[in-house]
């Protein structure tokens, strides 16, 4: 990508986001930097809000790293031509309540979300294939993760030697944060792989389950669940725990698995750790 490619779609996000504001009754200066457009955005009375479609400026199908980060939006709407958010897009985005990633998207990559501390709704589309580290990191006060049907998510994070890479770390660290745990989340069937520290600390989480097809999840990837009440796992065969330890350190609620398979678990390499908290998954 060119230099003056680049310059261009900033501008054109520029445009865009000053059109979105004036909608609502504030006049943005053409002289007024985009640095200054928050002061602009406070201005708008009282549920006015600002919604912004930022599928319109991309027309290369990718959002860019740091594109709209530490804006003011209430909403957002990923257009249809959107195919990869980038790397920190919307990090920081302090208005925005809520997200949906149209099925177009297929790839989330590192801390596009992060540090969005008024997120409350995440809804993921069927075209995802890989959520990347930190993705919605810090964002604490999520009580809704869905996926659509016939999700392709495959990855959340990364193993081997990218493990510990900020491509593949804590993805929903500290994604909810909220006493009494508040967040459950049913991951969809064809997800594979668990990363590093996917999960550590996020206290607001109540429930997680997992399905059949996962096979590895990373080292920590647990830790730290003080608020859950159930982690199940829907694999007759354990998955591969991966790492050195610590996965689900500090976090002491059940370990549901298939009832036929509650034995193998207890025995299994890294699981017999755990085997006090594995049961049979609740009929």
């Amino acid at each position: 990508m060119s230099i003056a490619t680049e310059i261009s779609r900033i501008q054109s996000a520029k445009t865009d986001i000053k059109d979105a504001i004036e909608a609502k009754g504030v006049t943005v200066p053409s002289s007024a930097l985009i640095d200054t457009y928050d002061d602009y955005i406070a201005q708008i009375p009282s549920g006015g809000g600002v919604s912004f479609d930022v599928g319109v400026s991309y027309s290369n199908h990718t959002i860019p790293n740091n594109a709209l980060s530490g804006k003011t939006f209430n909403s957002i709407v990923i257009g249809s031509g959107v195919t990869t958010i980038s790397k920190e897009a919307f990090k920081g985005c302090g208005g925005l309540t809520g997200v949906s990633i149209p099925d177009n998207v297929t790839e989330v990559y590192n801390g596009a979300f992060s540090a969005c501390t008024s997120l409350a709704d995440i809804h993921i589309g069927s075209g995802v294939t890989t959520l990347q580290g930190s993705c919605f990191r810090d964002t604490r006060n999520v009580t809704s993760i869905t996926f659509s049907e016939n999700s392709s998510l495959e990855t959340i994070g990364g193993s081997g030697d990218t493990a510990n890479t900020s491509n593949s770390v804590r993805v929903f660290s500290n994604v909810c944060t909220k006493s009494p745990a508040v967040l459950e989340i049913d991951f969809p069937e064809g997800l594979v792989l668990v990363g590093h520290s996917t999960f550590v600390t996020a206290t607001g989480i109540k429930r997680l389950s997992f399905p059949s097809t996962v096979v590895w999840i990373g080292d920590q990837a647990f830790r730290g669940l003080s608020g859950c009440e159930s982690i199940t796992f829907k694999s007759a065969s354990p998955p591969t725990l991966g790492g050195s330890g610590r996965w689900f350190e500090d976090t002491t609620c059940p370990i549901y698995v298939p009832a036929a398979s509650v034995d193998t678990y207890k025995a299994a390499s890294n699981w017999s750790n755990y085997a006090s908290q594995i049961q049979a998954i609740p009929s």
